[in-house]
């Protein structure tokens, strides 16, 4: 071991870009992922309803059974249903649930995400799996601030979804993006 003499300078370890970086994400981890769509102001609306009961609502409550269930009508030509996020969001999934599998099940459709001003950001054709559907975004939208499907094909007269899971974070409200469902971050309308 070697010792510095008074004269001499103390010599510190030259700390490379890499650690400071991993030290960094240690410390400071990112937010984890979560579903967007159980946010207290995401709003679900449909292009129909068989009834109240089976609601556009049911579809972002967190619960996969056939009771919280959205059917669209027979009549309904190309059953759509859309979730409004609470705030503009980065999204990097989307899954859809059905508590069954083999009837009322959607089989094709789209997923289109949008940004605060109707714009189209991400159109994407999709098929699903008994009812089921796990997409994962790559690259992830942002800022996201509406998701719809668009169904095109399905297996009976009512389509159904238990579930519409908008996997991602929400991004910082600035007082230039409108947030929570029609109010502006700094509380203006």
């Amino acid at each position: 071991m070697t010792r510095n003499t008074p004269d001499e300078p103390t010599r510190r370890p030259a700390w490379s870009p890499a650690v400071v970086l991993l030290a960094l994400v240690a410390w400071f981890p990112a937010p984890a992922a979560e579903n967007l769509s159980l946010a207290p102001l995401a709003e679900a609306t449909a292009s129909s309803e068989f009834s109240q009961t089976y609601s556009a609502d049911l579809v972002i409550d967190g619960i996969v059974t056939g009771a919280s269930t959205w059917y669209a009508t027979a009549a309904d030509p190309q059953p759509t249903i859309s979730v409004l996020l609470q705030q503009p969001s980065r999204v990097e999934q989307i899954r859809i649930l059905y508590y069954t599998t083999g009837i009322y099940t959607l089989l094709t459709g789209s997923v289109q995400l949008y940004d605060l001003n109707g714009t189209l950001l991400h159109e994407e054709a999709v098929t699903f799996t008994d009812g089921g559907l796990d997409l994962t975004l790559s690259p992830v939208v942002e800022p996201v601030r509406r998701v719809t499907l668009v169904a095109e094909t399905w297996n009976n007269e009512y389509p159904a979804m238990s579930e519409f899971e908008i996997i991602g974070d929400a991004l910082p409200c600035t007082s230039d993006l409108q947030c929570d469902n029609g109010v502006f971050c700094d509380g203006v309308e």
